[in-house]
């Protein structure tokens, strides 16, 4: 995260290295940048604020996560030291038998999932150990568990719909998977998994003609963002599937130039040099379609790009589509729905924020949503592809439990479950293909027309908008490093210092310069992160944190502390409707997020139904952490609707529960037939508190995200929670 604006910031002459001098000059930058109030000196506060105030290239919040070590596999599982080793194996495919492939399990979430179960995703690479083999020109067989969609169709229907709209895309197939194991199984029934095309030289030809372009598995929510002229920025982020020319690391260092620096008017003339627009406008009004938030949408991973070597653009290709259909809870199930045809991107994202302004991707766009609207966007149609395809793998579903056939059932049937586990990789509401399509294709309808504007999907797991998050990851750290005296301050000759004996450290060949490989390599040994605001199991930027293990989480303060241990944060509103009337106002607040460890880390301002409450900070109001406050307001309803405005200052907004109670004291105004209204933040299922009254799930926020946190207060729940949050282990591998 850190390493890239290093590079961005001080590398002046762009000759991908950074020298003792540009480094020295980049340590006064920053410092007189920071030194707002003219002191001479910086508080950590101040460190914070002037990191956060960088335009991170690389992409902050989960996509940090997301980056494996140099040369590693990218990904969740990844990040938390899992690695994947092939093991020898022999293959019974359709009665033949191909010995010595290699096997692997596969998966980042899934994975994480599957973990506890036979059932996991698996990758076969038939020339593994023995170069020749092959079913037919296939290489790679990619088994998906599916664990995340019970209907076992998300990514088969998904992939048809991108290949009928034109878009290349996995060809699939169905499996039923027998594993034998000495002494252990003897052709054990794992169950039916999906086999998804391996997107590689024989894919490309297939549908490119060519297998000699250079294939990519990005992960960044800023994709083609200017990192320097050093190719070591690049590659970790890119992926690349193979080796690389120089002229093609030059292409996408070249782009990312153009789509960085370049105005208006250079980018609208160019832009078409390095994307195949009316084929990029197919693949987002799919993927828009389809509300898949796990990938460019989201935090720019499960995507594969082809640069072709003859036209020299980049062309996109979707992947790991399980969480498509609107069923990845990084948003609400309303937003997921009626998601904006115009902004349908969380966080911030340049590249799209450039794409989407360029008129001429903006026509082809509409034109192909028009289309694709009135012919392959029908609900009554994909209706029949989940009829069909239920037919099909039933039996095999079956053969599994009947358990898994019963869920299976009510879901190919269009009922909406709730999945357990705890947002992204579970729980939350599962609206399936069939209700999804209906509500989806309306809202595409009606955003068309000109009669709605949909929803923006909010920031989720991405920092927001205008803080790149790397103030309170890497602030903390720089600030103990540079303040040598210890007095709580930084002088610039402090500062200088400390930066000198960065660059020393760093450059550990005594080169008198740095390249981005040992600047990355000497900021992870030397800076270590705080708190990132990403927890696995739920939560985003600014969202609750485990402060300690799981089993510590104590709210205070309170008789109903599981009022407390859901939020919902980084919303820019909320509202709901009400009959006219006096009404008190009750909002719950407690800070529960490990990053903010004092008053005037999170600060954020209210607009209660026309009342502003300025500066609100939870920790302050609250007298410490994970204490349990309660601001109570009396507001008059006169328009139907009762609204409250979120405007973020430091971190994001955050909130616990609203109780709206109406007033029938003498001489006020009292509603007619108006009822209390209870709603827990962050939960998708009812709470019922200590005095029996049920809290009904997250509703009426605008954008943002929702979380949960574990806790051991004998009283935080009187029913049974299916979403509660799984905890982590300490060391995952040893899980393997």
């Amino acid at each position: 995260m850190l390493a890239p604006v290093f590079m961005t910031q001080g590398d002046l002459n762009r000759d991908g290295r950074l020298s003792r001098d540009e480094f020295g000059r980049l340590a006064q930058k920053w410092f007189h940048a920071w030194d707002t109030n003219g002191a001479g000196k910086l508080e950590e506060r101040q460190i914070r604020a002037g990191l956060d105030q960088i335009r991170n290239p690389a992409g902050g919040g989960i996509a940090g996560m997301l980056l494996g070590p140099e040369g590693g596999r990218n990904g969740i599982a990844s990040a938390f030291g899992i690695r994947f080793e092939y093991v020898r194996a022999d293959l019974e495919f359709e009665g033949r038998w191909l010995r010595n492939v290699g096997v692997r399990y596969k998966g980042n979430g899934t994975f994480l999932e599957s973990r506890d179960t036979l059932k996991r995703s698996l990758k076969i690479n038939l020339n593994a150990f023995v170069s020749g083999q092959g079913l037919g020109n296939v290489k790679m067989l990619n088994l998906q568990n599916n664990i995340t969609d019970a209907t076992e169709m998300n990514e088969v229907l998904a992939y048809r719909l991108y290949r009928e709209a034109g878009v290349p895309a996995p060809r699939t197939a169905y499996a039923r998977v027998f594993v034998t194991v000495p002494d252990r199984f003897e052709r054990k029934y794992f169950g039916l998994y999906s086999i998804s095309e391996a997107v590689d030289k024989q894919f490309a030809r297939h549908n490119f003609g060519t297998g000699r372009g250079a294939l990519f598995k990005p992960v960044t929510p800023s994709l083609f963002t200017d990192l320097g002229s050093d190719w070591s920025a690049y590659n970790q982020i890119y992926d690349p599937k193979g080796d690389l020319y120089d002229e093609q690391k030059q292409t996408v260092m070249k782009f990312s130039q153009l789509v960085t620096q370049a105005d208006d008017t250079e980018f609208a003339a160019r832009v078409g040099e390095f994307i195949d627009l009316p084929r990029f406008a197919r693949f987002m009004a799919v993927m828009v379609y389809l509300s898949d938030l796990d990938g460019i949408l989201g935090p720019g991973q499960n995507m594969f790009l082809y640069l072709h070597p003859k036209t020299q653009q980049f062309e996109f290709i979707p992947w790991d589509q399980d969480h498509s259909w609107g069923q990845f809870d990084r948003a609400s199930q309303e937003q997921r729905e009626q998601l904006s045809l115009q902004h349908p991107w969380q966080g911030a994202n340049y590249f799209l924020e450039r794409m989407f302004k360029l008129e001429a991707f903006q026509n082809l766009y509409l034109a192909r949503l028009n289309e694709f609207s009135r012919t392959i966007f029908n609900p009554d149609r994909f209706a029949r592809q989940v009829d069909e395809l239920a037919e099909t793998i039933r039996p095999a579903i079956q053969e599994e439990s009947a358990a898994k056939l019963d869920r299976f059932d009510q879901l190919v049937a269009g009922l909406v479950w709730e999945r357990e586990g705890a947002p992204p990789f579970g729980g939350g509401q599962v609206k399936p293909i069939k209700p999804f399509t209906r509500a989806r294709t309306e809202s595409v309808l009606e955003q068309l027309s000109g009669k709605s504007n949909g929803l923006e999907p909010g920031n989720s797991f991405s920092w927001a908008t205008g803080s790149s998050g790397l103030g309170r990851t890497f602030g903390p750290s720089l600030f103990r490093l540079l303040d040598e005296n210890n007095d709580a301050s930084v002088s610039l000759t402090e500062f200088i210092s400390g930066f000198t004996r960065l660059f020393q450290m760093w450059d550990t060949n005594n080169h008198g310069n740095l390249t981005f490989v040992p600047l990355r390599a000497g900021i992870a040994k030397d800076l270590v992160p705080s708190g990132s605001g990403f927890s696995p199991f739920g939560g985003g930027a600014g969202a609750p944190q485990r402060r300690n293990s799981p089993a510590a989480v104590v709210i205070t303060g309170t008789k109903d502390p599981g009022l407390f241990m859901s939020e919902h944060w980084g919303m820019s509103a909320f509202s709901c409707k009400l009959p006219n009337g006096q009404y008190l106002a009750k909002l719950y607040f407690s800070e529960t997020y490990a990053g903010i460890t004092g008053p005037g880390q999170r600060v954020f301002s209210l607009n209660v139904q026309g009342r502003e409450f300025k500066d609100f900070d939870i920790w302050a109001k609250a007298g410490g952490p994970n204490r349990a406050y309660v601001e109570t307001t009396a507001v008059n309803v006169t328009n139907g609707e009762f609204r409250v405005d979120f405007t973020r200052q430091i971190e994001n907004p955050a909130i616990n529960a609203i109780e709206l109670i109406p007033q029938t004291e003498a001489g006020a105004l009292a509603p007619s037939s108006a009822e209390i209204i209870r709603i827990i933040a962050g939960r998708s299922t009812p709470f019922t508190d200590s005095d029996g009254q049920v809290w009904e799930p997250d509703r009426g926020f605008e954008g943002g995200g929702m979380s949960q946190l574990p806790g051991n207060n004998s009283r935080e729940n009187r029913t049974p929670d299916p979403n509660r949050p799984r905890p982590v282990p300490d060391n995952p591998a040893l899980n393997q």
